[in-house]
């Protein structure tokens, strides 16, 4: 087994055991999980993952073809197939495949117009969680929601990178026009991507390029990345706390962790704003100043993900609509209402 195979199968073995902690996770809150939780999980294991997985190959060969067959790309300098997927809690979640030219790790790179304009792959297991859509907010809040949330991510992490792998042994992934080093990956829209599997014919030029990884400091990102992402769990778990009860002993903690997410952390900038901005809507343990919680939500709508946008219009919505804090306004409470209703459909009593 060369270098590159042991390296792919490195990340297969990885993945699995993050699905098998999952799993634990999962297991060890199980008789206080919400039941629809559980319900979630018998059907995830319920399903055929062999079909799923050949599904996905055969999506991603017919991808590939039709890319191909455009004269205009079929000689584009591909280095890497990007997927791409938005909103988790959908009844459609999708990757959407990209070619990549240019620096991945920089964001220094251009879409190529190809592969990006065809139908996206099914991500089949996070199509699992789309009861949870409407009723986020009490859902998000019950006991099991994050165990559930790791469990179904690395589930479809693993079945996209052994799809990955058996896609790479089709005729047609050979004829891709590719870099020296060419990996794949899936990452949430605009997330660090997760890269799942590599290519490359030398194994000389691999190894060099490992080195560039380890020197350029990929993995200290990849620690920082790891830090913050537990800091937001955190201080999830603390808001989650502040918001069934009057104990206020832990604001301070949650602001210099809100503060610290918006300084530090790009990927959780904005989902820190909207929650800041809440906790001044409202007053909850810090003294209410709606200005600043208009601004907050303001921030997130203009550059935040769907989740974070989606809760900033509903609450700015409910500022404009009671005129708290701001001059009533109903039609721009029914505009922001709409925008969030688009990026994910609402429940009656909000429309």
């Amino acid at each position: 087994m060369n270098l590159i195979e042991q390296y792919n199968q490195s990340i297969n073995q990885q993945y699995k055991t993050y699905l098998k902690e999952a799993r634990q996770a999962f297991q060890a809150i199980a008789p206080k999980a919400n039941p629809l939780f559980l319900k979630a999980v018998d059907k995830l294991i319920q399903v055929d993952y062999d079909k799923m997985k050949a599904e996905m190959v055969e999506k991603l060969i017919e991808s590939c073809q039709e890319w191909l067959n455009d004269e205009e790309y079929k000689n584009a300098p591909m280095d890497v197939i990007l997927f791409e997927h938005d909103y988790t809690y959908s009844e459609n979640i999708e990757a959407l495949a990209y070619g990549i030219d240019g620096d991945l790790d920089g964001f220094d790179y251009d879409f190529l117009n190809g592969i990006e304009a065809h139908e996206g792959i099914s991500l089949i297991p996070f199509t699992m969680l789309a009861f949870i859509d409407d009723d986020y907010t009490i859902l998000s809040e019950s006991v099991g929601f994050s165990e559930l949330n790791g469990l179904f991510g690395s589930y479809t992490h693993l079945l996209v990178q052994e799809s990955f792998t058996a896609f790479a042994q089709s005729d047609i992934f050979k004829k891709v026009a590719r870099k020296p080093v060419f990996f794949m990956a899936l990452g949430e829209h605009d997330m660090k991507e997760s890269r799942l599997y590599y290519i490359c014919d030398d194994e000389a030029i691999f190894k060099e390029y490992l080195t560039e990884i380890e020197n350029t400091g990929i993995e200290n990102e990849k620690a920082i990345a790891k830090k913050y992402a537990a800091l937001k769990y955190r201080v999830s778990e603390l808001l989650d706390v502040l918001a069934f009860s009057n104990n206020h002993a832990q604001i301070d903690i949650i602001l210099d962790d809100l503060e610290e997410l918006i300084e530090d952390s790009p990927k959780h900038k904005y989902w820190a704003m909207m929650h800041l901005g809440k906790l001044y809507m409202i007053g909850n343990g810090v003294e209410l100043d709606l200005n600043k919680a208009r601004q907050y939500f303001k921030s997130a709508i203009n550059k935040g993900e769907n989740f974070e946008k989606r809760q900033s219009c509903m609450m700015l919505a409910e500022m404009y609509y009671s005129g708290k804090g701001i001059i009533k306004n109903l039609l721009k409470a029914k505009s922001l209402i709409n925008e969030a209703h688009n990026i994910s459909a609402l429940d009656g009593r909000f429309l």
